[in-house]
Order: C-alpha cells, then sequence, then structure tokens
C-alpha cells in the first residue's frame, strides 16, 4: 500500500512537471512582458537620491569663554549662561522637531507640491520650484487646509481646473486667463503664471497636491532624518530622500539654519531677562550707596570729624577679625534676597536662577538642578507646548524651585546666626574695651553699610558685564562638517529589487496564474452555458 502511495506522489510530480513544459509559452511570454516592463521602469523612475549632511554640536563658544574664572563668573550658571551639559538625542530630535519643519514649509510654500504627469500618469516629475503655474492662498486658509488635489489640463488657450477632495470631484472650472482667482468650497486660490510658463510645450498635465502647514510638516518630518553614531559624540547626520537633489540640498541648509537662530534667539532672551534684572538691582543699590555717603557726610559735619579713620584705626583692629566674617554674612544674606525676590516674582516663573550664594555644595547642586531641567523644559516648550513630557518637566521644574527655596531659607537661617554671634561677639569685645566713643561707634556702622552697598554694587557691575559678554556668541552652535552632498547611488530604484520583483511576476505568479487559472475560468464559462 505504502509503495503504491509513493508511486502515485512520483506520478503527480510528473503530471505537474509536464503540465508546466506542455505550456512553456506561459513563462516566455510573461517573463518577456516583464523584463519590458522592468526596463522601462528602470529608465523612466525618476532616481530618488540620498543627500546628506554632518554637523558638529558645538559647546557654548562665546567672548567670556577664554576669561579666567572669577567668583561673579561662577555664579553665571545661576543664570543659565555657563557651559552645560547637552544631549545629542534630545537634539537630533530637537532638529528633526514640528516646529523647525513647519518653518521651512512656509518659507518656502512647501504645503504645494507640483507635479508633471505624462502617458496617463505612467510617469510622473517632480516640479518643484519649476512649475508653469503657481497657486497661492491666504496664510488663514494655509493653517488650516484639508489636503486637495488640483489637476491642471493646460493649453494654450485654455486652462481646465479639476478640484479633487480625497476621490471626490468638488469642483470644475476654467481658467482664460492668468492671474485668475478661484472661489472653492475650502477657500479662494490664486492660479498665477510663473516665469517657466513659456519653457514648457502644451498641452500638458499637472497635478497639485496641497495640504496644511502641519500636515506637510509631518509628511517632510518623514522624509528627514537626524542621527547619530554615539551618545557621547558631538557629530550628527542630516539626510532627506529626494528626487529633486537641489531642493534636498536646500532643505538641509535651511534646518541648519533655522536651529542656529532659533539657538541664538533663545541665549539672546536670556542674557536680555538677565541683564534687566541685574539693571534693576544695580539701580536700587546705587541708590542704597549714594545714602549711605550721604549720612556718613552728614555724621561728620554734624560732629565736626575730619579723619576718623586715624582716631577709629587702633579700635578697627581690635575688632578686625570679627569684620570680614559680619561683612561677608551679610553680604550673603544680601544676595540671598536678591535670589528669593527673583524667584518669587511671578514675571520670572520659567527663568533661570540667578546670583546663588555658594555657600553650600546642596545648594549648588539644586540650583544645577533646577537650571537644566528648566533649560529642557523651556526648549520643549518653543517646539511642542501641550506634550506630556513638558508637562512633565513643568511639574519637575516646580518640584526643584520648592526644593530650592527650602534650602536657601536653611541658609539664610544659618547665615543670621553666624551674623548674630558675630556681631555679640564684637559687642563683648567693645564692652570689654568700654572706652569706644559713641561717636566712633556710630561711624563704624556708617561704614559697614557704605562698603556693604559697595561691595554689591561692584559685584553686580562685574555679572552686567560679564553678562553681555558671555551673550555674544563667537560661532554658530551648528558647525557644518560635510555640507548637504549627494551620495552617487540612488536609493530607487535599484536594480537588483526590480529584477527580483520581474522575476517573481514573470517567472511564478504570472504563468501559474494562467496554467491553473485559464482552465478554471473555462470550465466555470462551460458551466455557465450548460445551464
Amino acid at each position: 500500500m505504502k509503495m503504491q502511495e509513493n508511486k502515485s506522489e512520483i506520478e503527480l510530480i510528473k503530471d505537474t512537471i509536464i503540465l508546466w513544459i506542455k505550456n512553456w509559452y506561459y513563462f516566455v511570454i510573461s517573463m518577456a512582458i516583464c523584463v519590458v516592463l522592468a526596463v522601462i521602469y528602470y529608465e523612466t523612475k525618476t532616481p530618488l537620491m540620498r543627500v546628506t549632511a554632518q554637523v558638529n554640536l558645538r559647546q557654548d563658544e562665546s567672548l567670556a569663554g577664554a576669561s579666567s574664572v572669577t567668583r561673579s563668573q561662577s555664579l553665571l550658571s545661576a543664570f543659565g549662561l555657563g557651559k552645560s551639559a547637552q544631549n545629542i538625542e534630545d537634539e537630533t530630535i530637537k532638529i528633526n522637531s514640528q516646529g523647525y519643519v513647519k518653518k521651512i514649509i512656509k518659507k518656502y510654500a512647501l504645503n504645494f507640491d507640483y507635479t508633471q504627469t505624462k502617458f496617463c500618469g505612467l510617469v510622473k516629475t517632480n516640479l518643484y520650484d519649476q512649475s508653469p503655474i503657481e497657486i497661492s492662498v491666504s496664510e488663514a486658509v494655509s493653517d488650516t487646509i484639508s489636503p486637495v488635489v488640483f489637476i491642471l489640463d493646460i493649453k494654450k488657450d485654455q486652462t481646465k481646473v479639476k478640484m479633487k477632495w480625497g476621490r471626490k470631484v468638488v469642483g470644475k472650472y476654467e481658467l482664460g486667463s492668468f492671474p485668475s482667482v478661484l472661489e472653492t468650497p475650502f477657500g479662494a486660490f490664486t492660479f498665477s503664471k510663473s516665469k517657466y510658463y513659456e519653457n514648457y510645450k502644451k498641452p500638458l498635465k499637472i497635478q497639485v497636491f496641497c495640504a496644511n502647514y502641519d500636515f506637510m510638516a509631518q509628511v517632510y518630518r518623514e522624509l528627514i532624518e537626524a542621527d547619530f553614531e554615539k551618545k557621547t559624540s558631538d557629530l550628527m547626520q542630516l539626510n532627506i530622500n529626494t528626487e529633486n537633489t537641489v531642493f534636498g540640498k536646500k532643505v538641509l541648509n535651511e534646518l541648519i539654519t533655522i536651529y542656529n537662530t532659533e539657538w541664538d534667539s533663545n541665549k539672546k532672551e536670556v542674557t536680555d531677562k538677565t541683564l534687566f534684572f541685574i539693571n534693576g538691582r544695580l539701580e536700587q543699590v546705587y541708590d542704597q550707596m549714594i545714602r549711605a555717603d550721604q549720612a556718613i557726610q552728614s555724621f561728620k559735619n554734624k560732629n565736626y570729624l575730619t579723619d576718623v579713620e586715624a582716631d577709629v584705626k587702633y579700635n578697627l583692629l581690635l575688632s578686625g577679625e570679627l569684620q570680614p566674617v559680619l561683612l561677608e554674612a551679610e553680604t550673603q544674606l544680601k544676595l540671598i534676597d536678591i535670589i528669593v525676590d527673583f524667584v518669587n516674582d511671578e514675571n520670572n516663573k520659567y527663568s533661570q536662577i540667578p546670583l546663588t550664594p555658594n555657600t553650600t555644595p546642596a545648594i549648588a547642586d539644586v540650583i544645577g538642578k533646577y537650571n537644566d531641567a528648566l533649560a529642557i523644559r523651556n526648549e520643549m516648550h518653543k517646539s511642542t507646548s501641550q506634550s506630556v513630557l513638558v508637562k512633565e518637566y513643568n511639574e519637575l521644574v516646580e518640584t526643584q524651585r520648592t526644593t530650592f527655596l527650602k534650602s536657601v531659607e536653611i541658609t539664610k537661617k544659618s547665615l543670621q546666626i553666624a551674623a548674630n554671634n558675630a556681631k555679640k561677639k564684637e559687642s563683648e569685645v567693645k564692652y570689654t574695651l568700654g572706652k569706644i566713643p559713641g561717636i566712633e561707634k556710630d561711624y563704624i556702622q556708617l561704614r559697614r553699610e557704605q562698603e556693604l552697598q559697595q561691595t554689591i554694587y561692584i559685584f553686580l557691575l562685574e555679572m552686567k558685564e560679564q553678562t553681555g559678554v558671555k551673550g555674544i556668541s563667537l560661532l554658530p552652535k551648528l558647525q557644518v562638517i560635510d555640507e548637504p552632498y549627494v551620495i552617487n547611488k540612488p536609493v530607487e530604484p535599484k536594480l537588483i529589487k526590480v529584477a527580483i520583483t520581474a522575476l517573481f511576476f514573470g517567472g511564478f505568479l504570472l504563468p501559474f496564474s494562467a496554467i491553473y487559472g485559464i482552465p478554471l475560468v473555462r470550465n466555470y464559462i462551460r458551466r455557465r452555458k450548460e445551464k
């Protein structure tokens, strides 16, 4: 029984092979047709090329970068003006963000895509910036319109326009002259001749795809690739696959320009806000310094003093060790008050924290984390203000702001204790000596206030100068290593892929469909006739 079954299988295989051999012409005909079609496709298909560029993500390079580190310079980090770590992965996401690409769409009117069609639409040629007809529409319509297609049949004396929304034809129009305005269900569109109009032979057909800015930005975001080799590197690769290499280079160059412009704009905004705050504090401190000078002058006039410094020199030496401690504590308390005023101001809710006293590593660490989180939140808020990630960073910023205020309050209390202790010890020294006249004591207090105001004023002037210099970038953020260039080998069509497709259809699918399908169709027709 088993021998008979094996024999039947062998006979079945023989019959199948004989059937294929008898119908050999199906293989030849289908293969010939597919080869011809493959050759036509390969020769007529506009090659899809890859345009690529390599850029380097620079650290912050400014005029202040080469100067020595001073106390005021070290506090620049509190304003977000110092060097901070940058994440190459985040930057690649940002450079290909919806907001950046949308700016390119608007600048070059890429919400209109022009394509010339020939041979019943089998051959298509993209007409970027060389279309004989240009379509324009108001900004409001461009920002909201659903994707529509205009089919233009251009002749010498007349142009027929068909408007389609999806598969539905929503309007048919005729244009006798240019420019012409068409009132459509989606708004008014203006059709005008371009400078290339006379270069085209009539008649010709053009298909124009029109969509809103956001829709086209999403389309181009899929075409643009921003990648990096490793996270520890600052090198970034930008790619775009396009039939028009001139267009591809223009897009990548514009993307780099937009990134650098946005970075400069953000840096200028931070610098301007910081200078505005410092200038306000300078005015207040200057007024206080003038009042301190006037108080000393009035005190001298009232008490007929000429050279008080010489008179109290001996007494100042006794309390000299306490003076620097007390002055430093009071200075730090003043600086803390400046920072707290800035943080509690609602207008500075998302501005980076200024003027940290840098008294403890704990506060410096909290400020650093807060400024880093706030910088990331501000960058993301410019591209997409409604994302879940932005909301998470908002909550993180609020938490770190609360933590910072608590840490500052603790530091302030410790400084107040230190200042009170210094004052107490100074009083004990004065009380022990018992010979310092009341006039000299009052003068010491006035001098201390004057020195305090002068110290803060000089400090703010240094900060103002450093902030202005830091805000000037010597070089753009993205350094172009390789300008956009075209890879020699096309992305599409690839000969091997076309050959495999032709072999599959011509050598397998079509002939087997004919061998087994035609008999089934004949039997079906015969049964229908018999009925």
